[in-house]
C-alpha cells in the first residue's frame, strides 16, 4: 500500500514496486515447493495490485511522471549528453564546497557530481568560514575515501541473496536517477528521494571494505580514520547549519 501511495504522490513509487517485486522473488526462491503459504500468497496478491495500478496509470493517465515539469524554470536546465552522465569532475568536486541547483559552480551539469553533492550537503549554502570550510573539504575527501573502500568491499565479499537484493535496490534507483536526468534534463531531477536509498544500498559494503577481518590491521585503521573524519566533519556542518 506504501508503494502504491507512493506511485501516485511521488515517481519513486515505481522503483519502490520493482524492488518490492525482486524481494518477493528472492525471498520465494529457491524452494523445494512451489505452493505458497497463506502470507506469500497475500504478498503476492497485493504485489500484482501495485504492478496493476502502475499499468493502468501508465496507460490511461496522459499526465506525466513529473507533474510540474511545464513549470519548471529554465534556468535549472542542463545538457544531457553522455559526459554529463559519466564524468565525475574530482577537482571540482574537492576544491568547491557546496552546489546548486541554478548555477554550474558545484558540478550541477554533471550527474555524479551533484548527486554526491546533494547526498553530502543538500543545496544548503555553508558559512564562509575557514572552519566550516575546511570541514566540508574534509567531508568530500572523506567520503571519496569511503566510496573506495566500499568498492573494495564489493569485490572481496561472497555476494549472498540479501546482498544481490541490496545491490540491485541501489542500482534500480540510480537508473531512476539517470533515466529522469535523460527525460527532464533539469538540476532537480535527481534529487534526494532517489539519492538516500542508492546511498544507503552501498553502506554494508563500505562496512565489510573497512571492517571485515580478511584486510590488515593497517587497512582497518585507515578506513576508521576515514569514516571518524566524516562523520565528525558531518556534525559540525550540521551544526553551522541556521
Amino acid at each position: 500500500l506504501g508503494s502504491w501511495l507512493a506511485y501516485w504522490t511521488k515517481s519513486t513509487g515505481f522503483v519502490t514496486i520493482a524492488v518490492f517485486w525482486l524481494a518477493l522473488a528472492l525471498g520465494y526462491f529457491p524452494r523445494e515447493s512451489l505452493k505458497p503459504k497463506s502470507g506469500e500468497a497475500c504478498a503476492f496478491v497485493v504485489a500484482a495490485l501495485l504492478l496493476l495500478a502502475v499499468v493502468l496509470q501508465l496507460g490511461l493517465s496522459e499526465a506525466d511522471l513529473v507533474g510540474n515539469v511545464g513549470r519548471l524554470n529554465s534556468k535549472l536546465k542542463v545538457d544531457s549528453a553522455a559526459q554529463n552522465f559519466l564524468f565525475f569532475d574530482i577537482e571540482n568536486f574537492l576544491l568547491t564546497t557546496a552546489t546548486s541547483s541554478w548555477n554550474n559552480e558545484g558540478g550541477r551539469q554533471f550527474l555524479l557530481n551533484f548527486m554526491a553533492k546533494t547526498s553530502l550537503f543538500g543545496e544548503f549554502k555553508l558559512a564562509d568560514t575557514r572552519l566550516v570550510q575546511t570541514a566540508a573539504t574534509l567531508l568530500c575527501f572523506s567520503f571519496l575515501g569511503i566510496v573506495v573502500f566500499a568498492l573494495v568491499g564489493f569485490w572481496k565479499r561472497a555476494l549472498n541473496k540479501i546482498d544481490v537484493f541490496v545491490l540491485a535496490n541501489g542500482g534500480l534507483f540510480l537508473a531512476a536517477m539517470v533515466y529522469f536526468r535523460a527525460k527532464y534534463p533539469y538540476a532537480c531531477s535527481s534529487d534526494f528521494r532517489y539519492v538516500v536509498p542508492a546511498l544507503l544500498s552501498f553502506v554494508p559494503f563500505a562496512g565489510y571494505g573497512i571492517c571485515s577481518q580478511a584486510f590488515s590491521t593497517k587497512w582497518r585503521v585507515l578506513g576508521g580514520i576515514f569514516a571518524a573524519v566524516f562523520v565528525l566533519s558531518s556534525i559540525l556542518l550540521a551544526l553551522t547549519y541556521d
